[in-house]
């Protein structure tokens, strides 16, 4: 898990060197090039964030989650809780594992709050909804690509593309079974909270 690079979030990359977590708020391949962009005399704070691994008190990795929660005390001495948002559930949960462990922390086990996932979760259901009656009752599909900027304009006409070969009827029909997709998700996932493990000193 040392010395290597991990994509976090949309955009940003994880380093775990030197007794620190260093985030960067770019795409970097490798350790080597990372180093050079922390080296750069020219990088702005906002472009960089660290977690000195002696300021954690806790670690919770949540086996249900592509994130890792780290709870540390920042340079002005306030609790601070960091989410790693990793692409990938098996990383988290290893890096996760392997930052409590490193650090000799005690474990223990608890039942995530079931709340967060609930209301995520039916956001997409609504999003779903709600997009679905908007391009099956549309008249018009012409309006896809004729609102908004044009910076999205691929994305507009590939949409267009799709409802109009649906037709309103197969629009309904996809966005119906993928609305109760998106149902069945989030039942199965307040039925079944997921584990966290909780690493702290």
């Amino acid at each position: 898990m040392e010395n290597q690079v991990f994509r976090i979030g949309s955009g940003a990359t994880l380093l775990l060197k030197d007794e620190i977590i260093w985030m960067l708020n770019k795409k970097i391949s490798t350790p080597e090039n990372f180093t050079k962009e922390l080296n750069k005399t020219g990088i702005m704070k906002a472009d960089s964030s660290k977690i000195a691994l002696n300021s954690i008190q806790k670690v919770l990795v949540n086996n249900a989650s592509e994130s890792t929660k780290v709870e540390y005390v920042n340079d002005k001495g306030k609790v601070k809780t960091e989410s790693l948002e990793f692409n990938d559930k098996k990383i988290s949960d290893d890096f996760g594992h392997y930052l409590g462990t490193k650090l000799s922390f005690a474990k223990s086990h608890e039942v995530e709050n079931k709340t967060k996932p609930l209301l995520l979760n039916l956001l997409f259901v609504v999003i779903s909804a709600g997009i679905t009656v908007l391009f099956a009752t549309m008249d018009d599909t012409s309006e896809i690509t004729s609102s908004g900027s044009r910076r999205n304009g691929g994305a507009k006409a590939i949409i267009k593309l799709v409802v109009d070969t649906l037709g309103q009827t197969g629009t309904w029909i996809v966005g119906s079974l993928i609305t109760l997709f998106l149902i069945y998700r989030l039942y199965k996932r307040y039925s079944n909270p997921g584990e966290v493990t909780v690493y702290s000193k």
